[in-house]
């Protein structure tokens, strides 16, 4: 199982965004550049996030991008699934298989999936940032 290059920048982008809340709005060229994000890509994740509702977008002069609300009450869950569709590690055919041992297994690994991600925010994430980028270490 790998982190898709989706759900990095995502969370890259939505980092970014955290980085500057209250400051006003970030276009997507400044977003692109400070995370080393390709233009075209961040246009479609950014689309994906507004259209969850954790994003604004704002057209004009002075517009762009920003949290649609604040960093602590953001999930690295919710913004997975935004861009994910979902954080399911069993294929779409399994779902609602019929238990089993082995099954029951995957159940597992996929709710500490969740319970990992979703105990983060963007907060915590900025804070991070600004001590230095040490890995997030979560013990649950």
């Amino acid at each position: 199982m790998k982190i898709s290059v989706k759900s990095e920048y995502g969370l890259k982008a939505m980092l970014e965004l955290a980085l500057v809340h209250g400051k006003g709005t970030s276009n997507i060229y400044e977003i692109a550049k400070k995370q080393n994000i390709p233009k075209r890509y961040l246009e479609h994740l950014l689309l994906a996030l507004k259209n969850a509702g954790l994003v604004d977008s704002f057209r004009g002069k002075d517009g762009g991008y920003r949290l649609a609300k604040e960093p602590g009450k953001m999930r690295v869950g919710d913004i997975v699934r935004a861009i994910e569709g979902g954080i399911d590690i069993l294929p779409k055919n399994r779902k609602g298989a019929g238990g089993g041992v082995v099954f029951g297994v995957w159940v597992s690994v996929q709710n500490a999936i969740e319970k990992v991600l979703d105990s983060m925010t963007l907060e915590d994430l900025v804070a991070e940032k600004q001590k230095g980028e040490k890995n997030l270490i979560y013990i649950i």
